[in-house]
């Protein structure tokens, strides 16, 4: 598009150069009587190209100045009335100056004069002023006119108004470099930025702190709410942030709800926790919305360079790992990033390696933890755990293995491996005499990557177990995202007479509102609070209000984490008798808990 415009605005020049020099020519022959035969089959080419020239500086689109050698107005187009706004006999005799918008200063005009006399042309861009006093860009093309000695007679200007163009060109910049929901950066200008931050620090000798922020519980108010209102919120969350940091830092969006902040010229790593902490402290508090209140929090995570790496790549990992530790940690708060999560890492990725392997090689199996009832002294059901004959000898802890699997995508295989081989030994209690339950732990990871209910249901009938003696608990945090296509599989493995039961209940952050829609049987009191509950006056009240909860909603209540009989009294003072942990019994193999029940009259 721009060599069709240059070439036209060539022609325009030549034409209307021709134009101006044909009219000279033939006043001059007027004057002289100097019209002859020969004379006049020229004239008539030269009438022919100047009606050309005519329609052609008549027509433009483009606006056409013409000055003399004093640099006055001497002609315009309609062009140049349209796009400035000035009628023809406002302007005649004029300077351009009264076109100057004030944007370039003397040097810039000294040297476009300088190269235009110099080449006999100059182009390029420019800012002008219209009769209305609007500034506007446009592209501008001066050729020199001269005579046969070679001394300057006119200017011809052609130009045109590129305003749309600049317009088009920023929106492309902007769909480029910024995100479309919150007008923050994108991840592409995050990283220019990061990269010229860590440049300046390594000029400068100045440290480099990077922040990485994830949202916590935004995917469950997105779902429930909807995305306007998700949307909303990300701009609310980039308000902030932004408000949190100093003009020379930068906050960009990556991506769904991470955002990161970029730290220029950090003194120490108490500058970036104070920052964190104020951020922390900022998402924290309620966004007032019409439909409610809401209430996320953040975890962040922070690495400094070149403390901890040298690269880009490198040091968002390790935020990100850093963030994760802060949500490991419970969430709504911050963690710097150290050599030792680098280290865990590594281990993570080897540990995962062996998983793949172990599941190949039968060397996982299964604990059950009983559930007792302390009045009668019976086993209800019994949790299944999962356990690994490591061929090392190390001791990995089911809170490691499930998500190590989680995070690898083994648990959709490793997780039905343990659904079948608790109902398998569950079939078998049924056929010793014992019908007692069996608890199996599912997580959100497993339900995302397809576990299917008909084929759950399908085990059972294979077994000839009874559905209801099967119980599948699902963690507190996995209430927060009640989506409908979530909520219907909830509903769809209770039609099918299996339990559902709300494990270590009372850690998150659910609300009685997302406990009414979930068709849940139990509750289990997180074991955290259980083993509190005893010279904690506070864990000791919430576990109360808990057990009271579940009367109210008329569910059954187990508490888990027992381990001293003063836990017990407590629990048995306020009507919770279903038990879990060390007290009733640690976790057995199948031939150690069929003694168990044996063992109860």
């Amino acid at each position: 598009m721009l060599i069709s415009i240059l070439l036209l605005l060539l022609l325009v020049l030549l034409l209307g150069a021709a134009y101006l020099r044909l009219t000279r020519q033939r006043l001059a022959r007027s004057a002289l009587g100097q019209e002859t035969a020969t004379t006049a089959t020229a004239a008539a080419g030269d009438e022919e190209r100047l009606r050309i020239a005519a329609v052609v500086f008549e027509t433009s689109s483009e606006g056409i100045m013409v000055t003399d050698r004093d640099n006055r107005i001497t002609a315009v187009n309609p062009g140049f009335t349209r796009i400035t706004g000035y009628r023809s006999e406002e302007v005649l005799g004029q300077s351009p100056n009264i076109l100057s918008s004030g944007r370039q200063d003397a040097d810039f005009y000294r040297e476009m004069w300088r190269s235009l006399y110099a080449q006999d042309h100059w182009e390029g861009e420019i800012w002008n002023r219209t009769k209305q006093g609007m500034i506007y860009p446009e592209w501008l093309s001066i050729s020199l006119v001269r005579d046969a000695s070679g001394a300057v007679l006119e200017h011809v200007a052609v130009f045109s108004d590129i305003s749309r163009r600049k317009r088009d060109e920023e929106r492309i910049r902007r769909q480029a470099n910024y995100d479309t929901v919150t007008g923050l950066p994108n991840r592409t200008l995050f990283q220019e930025r990061l990269s010229a931050s860590i440049s300046s620090s390594h000029r400068e000798g100045w440290t480099t702190a990077l922040l990485f922020i994830d949202l916590d519980h935004f995917k469950a108010v997105n779902d429930s709410r909807g995305h306007e209102v998700g949307d909303w919120l990300l701009r609310e969350v980039a308000g902030r942030l932004v408000a949190a940091i100093r003009e020379a830092d930068t906050v960009a969006r990556l991506g769904g709800d991470e955002f990161t902040v970029i730290l220029q010229d950090v003194h120490s790593a108490d500058d970036a926790a104070m920052v964190a902490q104020q951020i922390v402290t900022s998402l924290g508090e309620p966004f007032v919305a019409a439909g409610g209140d809401i209430f996320i929090g953040a975890s962040v995570g922070i690495t400094l360079y070149p403390h901890d790496a040298q690269e880009i790549t490198t040091l968002l990992r390790n935020a990100d790992l850093a963030m994760y530790r802060a949500k490991e940690a419970g969430r709504n708060g911050y963690s710097f990033f150290t050599q030792g999560m680098n280290e865990q890492i590594q281990e993570h990725t080897r540990l995962k390696n062996a998983m793949r392997h172990a599941l190949q090689r039968d060397e996982f199996f299964l604990e059950f933890q009983p559930i007792v009832d302390v009045r009668t002294g019976e086993t209800v059901r019994a949790e299944a755990q999962l356990c690994w004959h490591h061929p090392e000898g190390e001791a990995v802890s089911l809170e490691a293995l499930i998500p190590l699997a989680e995070e690898s995508g083994l648990i959709a295989h490793l997780g039905w491996w343990i659904l079948e081989q608790a109902c398998r030994a569950a079939a078998r209690w049924w056929q010793g005499g014992h019908e007692i339950g069996v608890a199996v732990n599912v997580s959100a990871r497993q339900i995302q990557l397809g576990l299917n209910v008909e084929d759950i249901v399908s085990l059972l009938e294979d077994l000839s177990l009874p559905p209801q003696s099967l119980t599948l608990e699902i963690s507190e945090t996995l209430l927060l995202e009640d989506t409908q296509k979530r909520l219907a599989w909830f509903k769809q493995v209770c039609g099918a007479g299996v339990n559902l039961s709300v494990d270590d209940f009372g850690s998150g952050t659910s609300s009685l509102g997302h406990l009414k829609l979930f068709p849940a049987s139990n509750l289990k009191i997180a074991r955290g609070l259980v083993q509190d509950s005893v010279g904690d006056t506070e864990s000791a009240t919430l576990v109360r209000a808990v057990i009271k909860l579940a009367e109210v909603l008329g569910l059954e209540v187990v508490a888990d984490g027992v381990e001293e009989a003063s836990q017990l009294a407590l629990l048995q003072q306020h009507g919770c008798h279903l038990i879990q942990g060390g007290y009733a019994s640690r976790p057995l193999r199948y031939e150690a808990l069929m003694d168990f029940l044996k063992a109860v009259p």
